[in-house]
């Protein structure tokens, strides 16, 4: 519309007198402001990466969701977008009213990259789609430099983890086991107790102390190691499944069921050794301490660049 009138006031300077004319300039020169103030965010348009299309993803396939979106973002894959925020709102596995509308806030430090625009976008199904097969294709390497770059702890739970390895991991050459069982079967072959007994004691060392820290959401798993190793476990007490379904839909507090699994990962990287079953939990054990000597019991049926 300035233009319209920057022209007209052009045009007419021979026969429009002046105190008419200078409203007109006034007019533009307030119109152009206005729209060099606003053009940016006119241009920009920003995505929102939540759960909303994924409600029942635990802990980690949301992070690998976040992950495969920023990937995607930083190589150029998403050229309608100028910004990226992580804001599950009232979605997920976790999300508890009194904590907040973001259940990610509630564990890690927030993620917002580049420009937000006032309405952004929501990621589709489709786009979380995408970013679950980004991330799936994704190598090593790469992986471990996002993660390094954007994932990173809220204070209370590196405190927890800090006091937990201080108390209990401290000069003791320690193995970590994970086991992932209940539901996991429909994603990956479920491995017998016995395979596992057997990994573990081939890596006992036999001129040091050592223990074993058991992370599981099986119950029965937890009781069986503590009976094939007497005194040599260490385990937490939290929430496990007695039966096949997940824990996470065990309709305990949903904020203790993230903290339990976010911290037991965190706990799983600072073993000496990790012996696992298929998981996103304890792949991300290995995001957070890269370096971890790892042995892999099972991998999903749907292969990965990295396996789970």
């Amino acid at each position: 519309m300035f233009f319209f009138f920057k022209r007209l006031v052009e045009k007419s300077k021979a026969i429009i007198p002046f105190q008419v004319r200078f409203p007109l300039y006034l007019w533009s020169f307030f119109c152009r402001c206005f729209f060099l103030c606003n053009i940016s965010e006119i241009q920009a348009k920003s995505c929102v990466i939540d759960t909303e299309h994924f409600p029942t993803i635990g802990m980690f396939a949301a992070a690998n969701l976040i992950i495969g979106q920023i990937h995607l973002y930083e190589r150029g894959d998403l050229p309608d977008y100028q910004g990226l925020v992580v804001d599950f709102g009232p979605h997920g596995l976790y999300y508890e009213p009194t904590r907040g509308l973001n259940w990610w806030a509630y564990f890690f430090e927030p993620i917002s990259i580049g420009v937000q625009s006032a309405s952004p976008f929501h990621i589709s199904w489709e786009e979380g789609c995408d970013a679950f097969r980004a991330k799936s294709a994704l190598p090593r390497k790469e992986a471990l430099a996002l993660v390094k770059k954007y994932i990173h702890l809220q204070p209370h739970i590196q405190k927890k983890v800090c006091e937990f390895v201080e108390t209990y991991f401290h000069g003791i050459y320690t193995i970590g086991v994970h086991y992932r069982g209940t539901d996991k079967h429909s994603e990956a072959p479920r491995i017998d107790y016995s395979v596992v007994i057997a990994a573990v004691k081939d890596q006992i060392p036999s001129q040091r102390p050592y223990q074993i820290f058991v992370a599981s959401d099986e119950k029965q798993f937890v009781e069986a190691m503590e009976r094939e190793f007497p005194s040599q476990v260490i385990a937490r007490n939290v929430y496990r499944s007695t039966g096949s379904e997940g824990v996470h839909f065990s309709g305990h507090p949903p904020y203790k069921l993230g903290k339990q699994a976010l911290v037991d990962s965190l706990l799983l990287s600072k073993c000496d050794l990790l012996i696992r079953t298929s998981s996103n939990l304890s792949l991300w054990s290995t995001y957070f301490q890269p370096d971890i000597p790892v042995i892999l019991l099972s991998e999903r049926y749907e292969r990965c660049a990295e396996p789970e």
